[in-house]
This record gives structure tokens, sequence and C-alpha cells, in this order.
């Protein structure tokens, strides 16, 4: 897009004429922001502060091989990263060394005042090397961009781009870093993990998404099922009663997930399917099958720099449990939810929360107000009266 003077999206004009010192020049209409991640990370490693506890990752993980030994290469606990299987085997392979650096990709969107279209988006470095108690702290989380909003931007690839490009070097060539002990360390960077909510992540990996017929971010050969006359798919295990919908036959799946090797082979041979499509139809048609859109940006990453894909897509656990089980049940206890005309809500043993309970009930959550601490933060709000806090998550 370098040569380009208009946006091929909006296709309003690149740059704006302003007048600076009695002179009209040309201003980018709107301007991001990408740190680069390799002096920063050098300037943290050499800080005697800031390295404190960043050795993590490479004493655990000596420590959890040792323990395989006598154990039959059986884990009893899992408490962190270090004891993924697809993490212990790039350390035994050499992938990951003592002095290289593991990190994190997580990418969002921002809201920055309540009830006021105001989003920009930021993608972020965590530093997974450090001890879990500060790695997600703002002092050792680092940012990568900054994108303007207020509308999400047209293409992500576009943007994170030069981000990925100043990791690859780091991947590729490695990063001399100057210790607190004035020692120099070659260092390369390691991409462990790339993580985003259900709509952001479709960005990264480049799959359908959550409501697509194979919709599963981990890339699990779960099939997903849809209403009649509806394209939005669930990833539903149970065939429903009396159900009879094409595509979407299938009995009863008995959940199972594919080890990183078996997804990462099975991505790619479908990725070459997709790309080799020849019409528009034909490409529909695979993407509806295989559930993959487009390459992953991820992808022209060093093989061995990173744990492939789709491994390094984890599942969102956050979401789930935070918005939207809660939204689910709320919806379904106050009889909100959206649903068949022709359901008898008047039915619905589940439907507790009527018009007098709901609001004693955020009468009472607000009422804790006064028995919790400062240090709480935000204190809770009357959920009857306000439900949502102003801010988009």
């Amino acid at each position: 897009y370098s040569d380009l003077l208009i946006c091929s999206y909006c296709m309003k004009d690149r740059y704006v004429k302003k007048r600076v010192r009695r002179k009209r020049v040309n201003v980018p209409r709107k301007q991001m922001t990408t740190i680069p991640i390799g002096p920063v990370l050098q300037a943290m490693c050499h800080s005697v502060v800031s390295s404190e506890g960043a050795d993590y990752h490479s004493k655990i993980t000596r420590k959890v091989l040792r323990s395989l030994l006598p154990n039959d290469s059986i884990i009893p606990e899992y408490t962190d990263f270090v004891h993924g299987e697809d993490y212990l085997n790039a350390c035994n392979k050499g992938d990951i060394r003592d002095n290289d650096i593991v990190l994190m990709f997580s990418m969002d969107g921002a809201q920055l005042y309540v009830c006021k279209q105001s989003n920009c988006w930021v993608y972020m470095w965590v530093l997974l090397g450090y001890v879990p108690e500060v790695r997600y702290k703002k002092t050792h989380v680092i940012p990568g961009s900054i994108i303007p909003g207020p509308n999400k931007p047209k293409n992500v690839d576009s943007f994170i781009f030069p981000g990925l490009c100043i990791l690859s070097s780091h991947m590729i060539e490695g990063l001399k870093i100057w210790d607190p002990h004035r020692r120099i360390i070659d260092s390369k960077l390691f991409l462990l993990l790339a993580t985003a909510n259900s709509v952001g992540m479709t960005y990264l990996n480049g799959f359908v998404g959550h409501s697509g017929a194979q919709g599963c971010r981990i890339y699990c050969p779960l099939k997903g099922c849809h209403k009649p006359g509806s394209g939005y798919y669930y990833p539903a295990c149970l065939k429903p009663d009396n159900y009879d919908v094409a595509n979407c036959n299938h009995e009863d799946v008995k959940p199972q997930i594919l080890d990183s090797v078996e997804a990462s082979k099975q991505y790619y041979d479908n990725l070459t399917h997709v790309l080799g499509a020849r019409t528009d139809r034909e490409f529909q048609k695979l993407c509806l099958e295989t559930g993959i859109v487009k390459p992953s940006s991820s992808g022209g990453l060093p093989l061995r720099s990173t744990l492939g894909l789709s491994a390094c897509f984890p599942a969102d656990i956050m979401h789930l449990v935070a918005i939207n089980i809660p939204d689910l049940f709320i919806s379904l206890w106050c009889s909100t939810i959206q649903c068949n005309p022709n359901n008898d809500i008047s039915t619905w043993k589940f439907m507790v929360l009527t018009k007098d309970t709901w609001e004693v009930h955020g009468k009472a959550v607000a009422a804790t107000t006064l028995y919790l601490p400062g240090s709480f933060d935000r204190a809770p709000r009357n959920i009857a009266d306000e439900l949502t806090s102003g801010y988009k998550a």
C-alpha cells in the first residue's frame, strides 16, 4: 500500500492539506504506531529491576524435564505453559534455548471513553519467560502497535505486518542483549502463543470464525449445525431431535481434540486446497468444508520459532466464563433471550428473575459496596438498572 494515494476501502485521499508555517503540506489522514520489540527487550533485560525473574522459564523447564524421567514422562500437576507438551517438545528439539525469549502475542479492541464511540485497536507482547506474578502486569507487557479507530481496521494483516517483520528478523538473526552482569547474550525470539477473542482471532488465524460450519479455533474436527434457513452454525455435539438439515445431519459427535502435529498437517493440506480454488464458487465451497478463509499472517514466520499452525492459537476461556455464558444465563433467567415466536415463555421453569425479583437482586448487589475494601477497584453496580458498564468488551 506504500504507493497508493487513495484508500482501497473507503476511497478517501491518503493525505489532507494543512497549513504549516504559511505553507500547505500533505499530512497523513491517520497514522498508526508500531513499537519495535527488539530495543524494548534489550532495555528491559539490561535493567537489574526489570530483568529480575526473567530466567523463570529456563529454570522451571529444566526442573520439569528432569522430573519426567522417574515418572514415566507423566506430569503430575499442570500449573503453567512450561508443562505443555508442545512447549517441552520444542525445548527438546532445541527450538527454545535457555537464553531465548518466549513471547505471547495478544490483540484486542479498546474503548477509551464510556458510552462513546472511541475505539482503537492494540496488540501487545507478553514476556512468558517471567514469573507469573509479574508477567501480566503493565510494567512487563510491551505495546506492539496502536491502530486508530473509531472503526475497526479493514485489513488487520497490513497493520500487524511491520511488527511481524521485525519479530521475524530477530527470530532468524537473533538479538544481542547486554545483561545486568555485563555479559553479551545472543537470544532468539520464540512466539509461543497468539491470542485474541473469537471475533479478533479470525484476523490472526484466517479461519471462518466461531459461527462457521468448521468453526473450532484449535481446528478440531467438530462440525457445527444450523437452524433451517439460517447460516449461523453452532458447535453442538448432540444432534437435535426431529432435525433434518442438509449438510448438518451428522450423528452425535464425541468430542475429539487433535494433537498439534495432526491438526497442523490437516490445516496445511486444507489450506493448499483453498489456495488452489479456480473460481469463486469453488472457493466458497472449500471455505465451508475446511473452515479456512485465508492464509494466516503468522504462517510467514520461521517454522522453528513458533509452535506452528494451528497450535499457536489457543482457546479463549476468559470471555467464555466472564461474558458469554453469564450473558446467556441472565437472558434465560430474565426471559429476554431471542427465541422462536411459537415458544411459550410462560412455560419456562428457569425464568426465575422476574421483574420484582430482578430489581431486589440488583439492589442487593449494589448494597455490597459498603463492605468492599478500597483495593477492590470498581464497586459493582445495580445490574437491574444498568446491566452494562458503558464500555464495549
